[in-house]
């Protein structure tokens, strides 16, 4: 209060101090009981926290000091184990025991390992005995570069897994190729003839073809020909003696 303010102490001769000053109260006097000195510093020595977040606050005054953070803490993989904060806030309560179930067998894939069937928590990482078989790494077959034609695609190299079906621009099966097309060369396409000199294409198999045809008709239609040219002027001379003897 102001009163408080204005109020003189006055220290006697035999007064010892030895208060303790604080930031909520100055030092006390222990032989004459009053206050002297200035405020002392906050101390942020405890921790204060919530279901989310915690933060240090002093333990004279209950003031924050601005440091709040989310909680976190490590799972060791044990659900008996409770996962705890550095603030002391329990994450994770401990399970009283583990919950035991058989876990089947699993066989391993190229790229993943597998285990023997075991008995294990359901609940977290707990086993029994568990026997894990290794992956057994790629099988990989070799493609060779082949040229494409005009008939038929080719393809670059690569290696492709009998497995799981994936490919590989390298013999070791560490650089997977995602994009399978992008190892296809595709056909060439065909090439157009060139124009002879009128501006035309040269095609001269179709017409040769035709005049054939029509040469062995032109030879057939001559024996026909020249029987009529003989039977018509053989009517013609017999016309013609006809008129002379009348």
């Amino acid at each position: 209060s102001s009163e408080d303010a204005n109020k003189t102490i006055i220290r006697h001769a035999t007064c010892s101090g030895g208060g303790t000053a604080t930031c909520a109260q100055k030092a006390v006097c222990s032989t004459c009981g009053n206050e002297y000195g200035d405020f002392g510093d906050h101390r942020f020595t405890a921790w204060a926290y919530d279901g989310t977040n915690h933060w240090h606050k002093c333990i004279n005054c209950g003031e924050s000091q601005g440091d709040e953070a989310a909680h976190s803490g490590t799972d060791d993989g044990d659900c008996t184990t409770a996962v705890t904060c550095s603030c002391g806030y329990e994450i994770k309560a401990a399970e009283t025991a583990h919950d035991i179930i058989t876990h089947g067998a699993k066989q391993p894939t190229c790229t993943e390992k597998g285990w023997e069937a075991y008995e294990g928590c359901s609940r977290c990482d707990y086993a029994t005995d568990k026997v894990e078989i290794p992956a057994t790494g790629h099988t990989l077959a070799h493609h060779e570069t082949v040229a494409a034609t005009e008939e038929k695609e080719g393809n670059s190299e690569y290696w492709s897994c009998d497995e799981c079906d994936k490919y590989f621009s390298d013999e070791a099966g560490e650089n997977e190729i995602t994009d399978k097309t992008s190892v296809v060369i595709s056909k060439l396409t065909p090439e157009t003839p060139a124009p002879d000199n009128n501006g035309s294409d040269k095609t001269p198999s179709a017409p040769a073809e035709e005049n054939k045809s029509y040469w062995w008709l032109f030879l057939l239609l001559i024996p026909i020909a020249i029987g009529v040219g003989g039977v018509t002027l053989g009517l013609y001379e017999y016309k013609k003696q006809k008129e002379n003897n009348n």
